[in-house]
């Protein structure tokens, strides 16, 4: 069964030290000592570092007793999975995971003296390059500050009906691409979306019913993105 989450997180990392960076994650691995979160399955090589998390989280459920109509609390536990990658050469941490559980990782990831993390925006550019494998087609973009006969637009979201379309609007509008939807093939003809905010660096993913080998090649070029 594949392993993927529909969020992506993207951060630019500057590596103060390597060797205790590589260090500080494996002994998160081998100090957990509760089952609330675990760090497991750490793997380095000399391009990256990768290591999965869990957190088991309570969830609050309201259910109605029919007899009393009495609403009734009920508390059930709920996993949340993230898989962390920090790519050496493009000095960029990746956080696989849905929203919720990125607060829980901030405790670790942050404040840390082997490195710094900071936001950097996505490149179209580079973005677009990046999966050019899958023949990509844009369907909808989105820019900011937009001067059309001489009227500011702060934002504007457009759908387009095809990448020639599109890609001659980012060239010659003179704005800047904030949010672009893309749809990327496989050669059976398989789709996955990506639903990407450049300026925040944060990838949605839509998988439909797709070949494994395919989403798993998509996720290996998300996983080696350079940021802007």
């Amino acid at each position: 069964m594949i392993s993927i989450e529909p969020f992506v997180y993207f951060k630019k990392i500057s590596i103060i030290n390597l060797e205790e960076m590589i260090e500080y994650f494996k002994q998160l691995e081998s100090n957990t000592t509760n089952h609330t979160e675990v760090f497991y399955d750490f793997e380095s090589s000399m391009e990256s570092m990768k290591v999965s998390y869990f957190r088991k989280v309570n969830s609050l459920d309201l259910s109605v007793d029919s007899s009393t109509q009495e609403i009734i609390p009920e508390h059930s536990p709920n996993i949340l999975r993230s898989e962390i990658i920090i790519n050496f050469s493009n000095e960029t941490l990746i956080v696989w995971g849905r929203p919720n559980i990125v607060k829980f990782l901030n405790v670790h990831l942050n404040n840390n003296p082997y490195y710094k993390i900071f936001d950097k925006t996505i490149d179209f550019y580079s973005y677009f390059d990046n999966f050019n494998i899958f023949d990509p087609e844009i369907t909808e973009v989105s820019f900011n500050d937009i001067n059309v006969i001489g009227k500011y637009i702060s934002t504007a979201s457009l759908t387009i009906s095809n990448t020639t379309d599109a890609l001659f609007l980012i060239n010659n509008l003179g704005a800047k691409v904030s949010k672009v939807r893309v749809k990327l093939y496989s050669k059976q003809n398989d789709f996955v979306e990506l639903n990407t905010d450049l300026e925040k660096g944060i990838i949605k993913l839509n998988l439909p019913i797709a070949n494994k080998v395919f989403i798993e090649d998509i996720k290996s070029e998300i996983n080696n993105l350079k940021l802007g």
